[in-house]
């Protein structure tokens, strides 16, 4: 299973005031997927595993015939920054809030994200190399839903679930209840 667990997500689920100015996000719900088999990068090397014995063997002739066939990208990549969908004003506004709520002891730390929109061709594994495997992420993952198609880049495990169903989180700063002290 591959789920996208979009940020916007939580708007669904919170309290907000009747009117919401923010930007209409792209995708506000989570997304499933069933594979049946996917390729796997790791400090192992590249491997294919799944539960479908046909989508294995169909993965992993697809791959071989791919490096064989490695003397051009799927498709062309494009990526071309239109305007954000908000203006520098609005962005610089909450910046000043933030620093002056800093300032009275409010917050210790936000995080302000700007939201972007591209225009976007390529297949989504190719643009994931045209970005130049940014930073040599941990976490990463590149695909398509019917819907959507996405490239992930992150150093942060958001969740992971063993066989023995165990869950296993680690988030970056900021992410964890604040303590007693």
């Amino acid at each position: 299973w591959f789920g996208l667990l979009p940020y916007e997500a939580f708007r669904s689920w919170e309290r907000r005031p009747a009117e919401d100015s923010r930007a209409r996000p792209l995708l506000d719900h989570v997304l499933w997927h069933r594979y049946g088999a996917v390729a796997v990068f790791d400090q192992a090397g590249a491997r294919v595993e799944g539960d479908d014995p046909a989508a294995v063997e169909w993965l992993r002739d697809a791959l071989v015939r791919r490096r064989a066939e490695r003397t051009a990208p799927l498709a062309p990549v494009r990526l071309e920054l239109r305007e954000p969908l908000e203006s520098s004003e609005i962005h610089e506004r909450r910046i000043s809030r933030a620093l002056s709520q800093i300032a009275a002891g409010n917050l210790y730390q936000v995080n302000l994200a700007r939201r972007f929109e591209f225009r976007v061709a390529g297949h989504p594994v190719e643009i994931f190399r045209a970005l130049g495997h940014p930073a040599r992420t941990t976490f990463a993952s590149a695909g398509a839903f019917e819907e959507l198609s996405w490239v992930s880049a992150s150093p942060e495990l958001f969740l992971s679930l063993d066989a023995e169903g165990t869950l296993v989180t680690r988030p970056i700063k900021g992410t964890r209840p604040r303590g007693v002290t």
